[in-house]
């Protein structure tokens, strides 16, 4: 038998293991395909901003209820803006005892804060068996509508 040469791409026949140039390039763009998606779902995930959801438990055990912001950096006081609940006042300076529990407090930001009393001063309401940190809200948007429907409701 006489010695036969394999066909090449250029001769039109298969190339590495039957690969065409055509199935090459068609691979190349399902790899690069799936890779835009990928970054795309992962940009999509990392840019979500998760929702706030209140605790409609927290604000109903709550003797009382401000938008306010902190007093001071560092300080376990907070000013009040404005009072749905309670006998604070806006302008009042109350001290929480847990304030530094709370975690991410901005002080250029305002927050609802839902609060019971404890002796003179307050504490952020918290629930019983709750572990994680007392919570707090930003006092805007579905938040801040989130706590006046709680409150309107026990009316």
């Amino acid at each position: 038998m006489p010695f036969q040469s394999r066909p090449t791409a250029a001769a039109g026949g298969p190339v590495l293991g039957g690969a065409t140039p055509a199935s090459g390039r068609l691979l190349i763009a399902g790899v690069a395909l799936a890779l835009s998606w990928s970054v795309a779902l992962a940009l999509m995930d990392a840019l979500t901003i998760p929702p706030v959801v209140v605790s409609a438990d927290q604000v109903r055990s709550s003797a009382v209820v401000v938008s306010a912001r902190r007093a001071e950096e560092g300080d376990e006081r907070i000013r009040v803006e404005r009072a749905f609940r309670g006998e604070a006042q806006p302008g009042d300076e109350l001290r929480i005892l847990n304030l530094a529990a709370v975690q991410g407090l901005q002080r250029k930001r305002a927050y609802l804060f839902a609060l019971k009393r404890f002796g003179r001063d307050y504490e952020v309401t918290t629930l019983p068996g709750q572990k994680a940190a007392p919570l707090v809200y930003p006092a805007e948007g579905e938040p801040l509508e989130r706590v006046k429907s709680i409150l309107r409701d026990d009316l």
